[in-house]
């Protein structure tokens, strides 16, 4: 469909433009002009005077306006604890049981992230301070056992750490650069926990009181 087909289209449908738009039921989060094959070919439907289907095709060639969805279920996947409203005489069990679903699933996702993470960023440590003997699936265990116990995705990011631009060579090129989350967790662990052998044992630990 057109754009200026698209657009007569709402126009008929809803002449004050009020009402809310969807794909399957999901909210348009934003629309962007894109070439057609991008994100894989445009797929456009032939059709006669009368919109009656003739054949189809698939088009590299020229641009497309891309409609962007974002469900309820991915808008929570950025966050968790978005409030989400129910409104009108509809039984909304089913609904509402999704939301907390969601919910769940975001965090153990999540947390299995940032736990895997952290399990690796303990296997480097640990590998800089005992470079022979390191037995690599007890620090494993030691890191889950760690960051179930004390951690989590939503642990608050000190202000102090910052997204700053950074540089570093890229292609024999110096180039700008902004940290990730990643890089800020990094430094955050690198400030905030200790990780050691006593007496032979792995010991991970919180600094401060």
């Amino acid at each position: 469909m057109k754009t200026k087909d698209l657009i007569a289209e709402l126009q008929k449908l809803d002449p004050e433009g009020e009402l809310e738009c969807c794909v399957d039921n999901a909210d348009i989060h934003f629309v962007d002009r894109v070439p057609a094959y991008y994100d894989g070919c445009l797929q456009v439907l032939l059709k006669d005077e009368k919109g009656r289907i003739q054949g189809a095709k698939y088009t590299s060639e020229g641009v497309k306006i891309k409609i962007h969805t974002l469900s309820v279920c991915d808008a929570i996947f950025d966050w968790q604890d978005m409030p989400v409203e129910f409104e009108g005489s509809y039984n909304f069990d089913y609904y509402k049981e999704r939301v907390e679903s969601f919910r769940e699933q975001t965090e153990e996702i999540c947390n299995d992230v940032e736990g895997g993470s952290f399990v690796q960023y303990a296997k480097n440590r640990f590998a800089k301070i005992r470079t022979e003997d390191l037995d690599v699936d007890e620090v494993v265990e030691a890191a889950k056992k760690f960051y179930k116990d004390n951690m989590d995705y939503r642990d608050e990011m000190p202000q102090d750490i910052k997204m700053e631009i950074k540089s570093k060579e890229i292609d024999g090129k110096e180039r700008a650069y902004y940290p990730s989350w990643h890089d800020k967790r990094t430094q955050q662990w690198d400030r905030e926990i200790t990780m050691d052998f006593v007496d032979g044992k792995i010991v991970i630990k919180k600094n401060g009181p």
